[in-house]
């Protein structure tokens, strides 16, 4: 079960979240489903949101603490659920039922690296850099069949870092190319040091930058553009990100109080440009990409 797996450092204020993006670009299917519960000491509680990236609209779902359970390897909230092979969930603007096949799943130890092990407030794990998946869904009545892609990924801790950044793709223009990358300002006991990592696969081979391994990273960003530029050894990749329209989602707080505004697109375009010293390993571009920048203030 590795990243999937329910931790215990959440016990008390704090939360703990799966988070599972469904695309199906021929329907216009672009859905991202957070099922996660809170355990905040003032508000504890269960919860689903429904961010539909094609309307640019998001549905918190609340349930009671007793909804949540955790069995049989499978996140349960009342009668829906999600695992590492299906999803279902049955509410009144959507019900779906889908099947994840060929998943490629991250196979380091931890995306955070060595960053796992220290105190911080907020930890992030990448479960499935990409996948195929097929089911049913009924969107606000409407029936569709589903043939797309998948994307997972959970988010544990007590609360969201004070900055951040997040961008995830998996729509690329040469088959079997993959981008999961986070980075911000680290809650620790005494300091908020930047931390980040770029997880970068391909057919071929799978690349790996963070802070941990000495990459340097240097981020420009204005209304109409964002850009990645990291550095290590003789690489360097450059991720730019346009067209993004966010739509606000809830995150947690401090001690897991769900008051956060988040601001997302899963609509965005990245552009991803890899090189060793001047030659081109890949260049390559994804629309309905994953997309949060939260790093002012």
């Amino acid at each position: 079960m590795g990243h999937f797996a329910l931790k215990s450092k959440v016990k008390t204020n704090g939360f703990e979240g799966w988070y599972l993006r469904l695309s199906d670009p021929q329907k216009t299917f672009n859905v991202a489903l957070i099922f996660a519960h809170t355990t905040n000491q003032e508000d504890p509680h269960a919860f689903i949101q429904i961010f539909d990236g094609t309307k640019k609209t998001n549905t918190y779902l609340r349930f009671d603490w007793e909804a949540f359970r955790f069995e049989n390897d499978t996140v349960f909230i009342g009668e829906n659920h999600l695992s590492l092979t299906s999803v279902h969930l049955k509410t009144h603007a959507l019900t779906l039922d889908a099947t994840f096949e060929n998943p490629i799943y991250n196979k380091e130890k931890s995306a955070m690296g060595i960053l796992e092990k220290f105190p911080l407030e907020t930890f992030q794990e990448v479960v499935i850099m990409d996948g195929t998946m097929h089911g049913k869904a009924k969107v606000y009545g409407k029936d569709m069949t589903l043939d797309g892609t998948l994307y997972m990924e959970k988010t544990y801790g007590h609360k969201f870092p004070k900055t951040w950044f997040w961008v995830q793709a998996n729509h690329f223009n040469i088959p079997g190319v993959s981008l999961s990358m986070s980075g911000g300002h680290v809650p620790t006991i005494k300091v908020r040091p930047f931390g980040f990592f770029v997880l970068l696969y391909t057919s071929t081979k799978n690349y790996r930058f963070a802070t941990y391994d000495l990459s340097r990273m240097k981020i420009t960003h204005d209304a109409k553009k964002t850009r990645f530029l990291v550095k290590k050894w003789f690489k360097t990749l450059e991720v730019i990100v346009t067209q993004h329209d966010p739509t606000e989602l809830v995150g947690p707080t401090d001690g897991g109080l769900m008051t956060l505004p988040v601001y997302e697109s899963i609509r965005a375009h990245v552009k991803v440009t890899l090189k060793r010293g001047s030659t081109t390993l890949l260049t390559t571009e994804s629309p309905l990409s994953g997309f949060e920048y939260m790093m002012k203030g």
